[in-house]
């Protein structure tokens, strides 16, 4: 079967155009793993393979270009830490920086994922192995491997102890003469069987060896039934992770509960028939009925011929859990509970019903997006945004996008959720500003989705520090009134709580983070990047013993930074102490704040990049060895630093010599102290005279050069 879809791909490959536009490259974090998305404009063949800085995607016959401008706007440096393309071969280079291994696959033609996970590589993996040692990818321009016709090989001759009577011989006529019905026979029932996973359709490496004195190609066949083997007759029904069945796929075909004719025109045809003889509800024509209501999204319409006609009917359950979710209801007995890990139909309603549940295995994604796909255009506009918004939450980047094509194929007006929903695609790709101009419009104007895309613009600026008004603050405590017990109130909470610290009140938000866990590392990265003085200092000063908040622990070193621009050498301290990884260059710098400049040379002392070379600088200065701190300011081009600690250190040999133009005399002088005068005492105060007058002519030179910042008078 793989070597059938790489054919596949081959054939697809070879009717596609040149690269038309870059392939896109995205990311995301998730629990363990880093996910990486290359979207490309149609099948490709890859490879995948290890290099010294991590790994590298290779793309045959021709590398395509790559967009990498939003690799890292959804993503630390955590895992992958580079991205760039080999202008030699074009391969896509991932660099990385932890103890991790790739895990790639395709989610679907022309749609790469590569995950970085935690932990070590399998054994055996082939995507730990360069690729110059891997088997190259057969493309068009290879040489193909020879095929295998089994119709080409010969028989074998009959043994002596078959029977050779004529009557036998018409019984079983010689095959060979046309073998193209048995072939295809064979040929489907090995496609059958590779569907189950049951043959791997693969060229052979290596060549099968025959018996001696064999004129054919051996291998084992079994004929007659396995009992290990389950068919296609016996197949169980999909279950749930409890080991119930799920809802069959036929209760769930509401494409065909409908039809293409305009709705007033199905209305009565749809309804007609559903009492019969005394009076008794006809359960055909009223499950027509009620499934047409269903198919037309009136969640409401249905529940009502449900209770008027059929409230005891085997599927009244089932369509009053449809209903409910037709109209964003909570269904405390779901039909479908449990069922988001079915392979089939079910997967999809259990998803939209329950406000946790989220299809976590392939089958169930697979079964969610077929599911969805197959609904009729305007129920996809009814519930994809909500699925999408969902599937979103849970960092299923992949499955998000390929709903949101679902819906997007589905044409028609551009709803407020529609939008909405592009909007948070935006946002999840890592284009943020495109969401917040969609988003503005519908926060600013009037009716039921203001609020909602309200929460949704506050959601979008206030992580990245973009400032909240006052009256935003204000008209969304004014929602939150109204949806207080709601199912939608948590999120409003949550929003509020962002709002009020974007807008300043970190007093506020601090006070109701209870209502929202999930935001105490927003609200510590605010408090540390944007939050003024007065807030900063009340919320992140630390007692001597005191511990940091766990939220704040990912932003140490950012408060200590700020603590020291403030001159609070003993908090940047405390907070350095309790980081979980404190770059040595500021806690050297800690140190050199709170006086102790021998351990910031020790913390200092591998470590040779400019920012250290200037901290020890500074620990030399600090120290009054002013030689080794001039050197220093040397090397790094510091001029006016170099020469200031030459000065202060008394070092006039080396300013007499290399100094400023308006030192070098002064320096000659105190260099150069006056000679014993040999002559009497008329020619001692001469020689004084002249060296005082050669002094003052240097100083007052000096002093010309110097500049001097006089104060502004009013």
């Amino acid at each position: 079967m793989r070597f059938l879809g790489a054919l596949l791909v081959s054939l697809l490959w070879a009717a596609s155009p040149l690269w038309a536009a870059p392939a896109r490259v995205i990311a995301g974090e998730h629990a363990g793993f880093t996910r990486v998305v290359i979207q490309f404009e149609a099948p490709v063949d890859w490879q995948l393979g290890r290099d010294p800085q991590g790994y590298r995607l290779r793309i045959k016959p021709q590398a395509p270009l790559y967009d990498l401008k939003t690799v890292f706007n959804l993503i630390s440096k955590s895992r992958l830490t580079a991205t760039d393309t080999d202008p030699a071969t074009g391969d896509l280079t991932l660099s990385v920086s932890c103890a991790c291994y790739a895990l790639p696959y395709e989610e679907r033609p022309g749609l790469v994922v590569i995950d970085l996970r935690d932990g070590v590589a399998p054994r055996g993996s082939s995507f730990e192995l360069p690729l110059d040692q891997m088997e190259p990818v057969q493309t068009k321009q290879d040489t193909p491997k020879p095929s295998y016709d089994w119709t080409s090989l010969p028989l074998p001759a009959a043994p002596a102890s078959w029977p050779t009577a004529p009557d036998l011989v018409q019984q079983h006529p010689p095959p060979y003469p046309n073998a193209s019905a048995l072939r295809l026979s064979l040929i489907e029932d090995l496609g059958r069987g590779a569907s189950h996973g049951l043959v791997d359709l693969v060229v052979p490496t290596q060549p099968v060896e025959a018996p001696v004195g064999a004129n054919f190609v051996s291998g084992q066949i079994q004929i007659g039934p396995d009992p290990n083997l389950v068919t296609d007759q016996t197949a169980p029904a999909p279950l749930t992770a409890e080991g119930d069945k799920c809802v069959p796929d036929e209760a769930l075909n509401i494409a065909v509960w409908g039809g293409l004719q305009p709705v007033a025109a199905q209305m009565g045809p749809q309804r007609q028939g559903m009492m019969g003889e005394f009076d008794t509800p006809e359960a055909d024509a009223v499950a027509r009925a009620i499934r047409f209501q269903l198919y037309l999204g009136f969640g409401a319409e249905a529940h009502s011929l449900i209770r008027a006609f059929a409230p005891t009917a085997p599927d009244a359950m089932l369509w009053r859990s449809l209903a409910d979710i037709l109209d964003a209801k909570a269904d405390p007995s779901s039909a479908f509970a449990g069922m988001e890990h079915c392979g089939a139909s079910a997967a999809l309603w259990a998803t939209l019903a329950d406000p946790k549940a989220t299809p976590k295995s392939p089958e169930a994604k697979a079964a969610v997006l077929r599911s969805f796909s197959a609904l009729p255009p305007h129920l996809r506009r009814l519930l994809g945004p909500k699925l999408v918004n969902k599937v979103l939450t849970a960092g299923d980047l992949t499955l998000a996008t390929a709903l949101y094509q679902a819906v997007k194929r589905a044409l028609g007006d551009e709803s407020p959720e529609i939008v909405m929903m592009q909007a948070q695609m935006d946002r999840a790709l890592g284009k943020p500003d495109t969401a917040t101009v969609q988003i503005s419009a519908f926060a600013k104007g009037p009716g039921s989705g203001s609020a909602e895309a309200l929460v949704d613009l506050i959601e979008v600026q206030a992580p990245l520090g973009q400032r909240i008004t006052f009256a935003q603050v204000q008209a969304l405590e004014a929602f939150l009134l109204e949806r207080r017990g709601g199912p939608d109130a948590p999120r409003f909470e949550r929003a509020l709580i962002l709002a009020k610290a974007a807008s300043g009140d970190f007093d506020g938000a601090f006070a109701a983070q209870n209502l929202a866990p999930d935001v105490a590392t927003t609200l510590w990265r605010l408090l540390a990047q944007s939050s003024p003085n007065s807030a900063f200092l009340t919320h992140a000063s630390l007692g001597p013993s005191d511990p940091a908040p766990s939220a704040a622990i990912a932003f140490a070193a950012q408060i200590a930074e700020r603590m020291l621009r403030l001159g609070l050498s003993d908090q940047a301290g405390l907070w350095v102490a309790q980081g979980a990884q404190t770059p040595p260059d500021l806690a050297a710098h800690v140190k050199l704040a709170q006086g102790d400049a021998q351990a910031a040379l020790d913390l200092l002392q591998s470590d040779n990049s400019a920012t250290a070379a200037q901290l020890k600088a500074q620990a030399f200065e600090a120290m009054r060895q002013g030689k080794e701190a001039a050197r220093i300011y040397g090397l790094l081009g510091q001029t006016e630093d170099h020469w200031r600690v030459t000065r202060q250190a008394g070092d006039w040999p080396s300013l007499a010599s290399h100094g400023p133009a308006g030192w070098k005399e002064v320096a000659t002088l105190l260099a150069n102290p006056a000679p014993e005068p040999q002559a009497g005492p008329l020619a001692v105060d001469k020689a004084l005279v002249a060296r005082s007058a050669a002094t003052r002519k240097a100083i007052l030179a000096l002093l010309d050069q110097t500049k001097v910042l006089v104060p502004l008078t009013q």
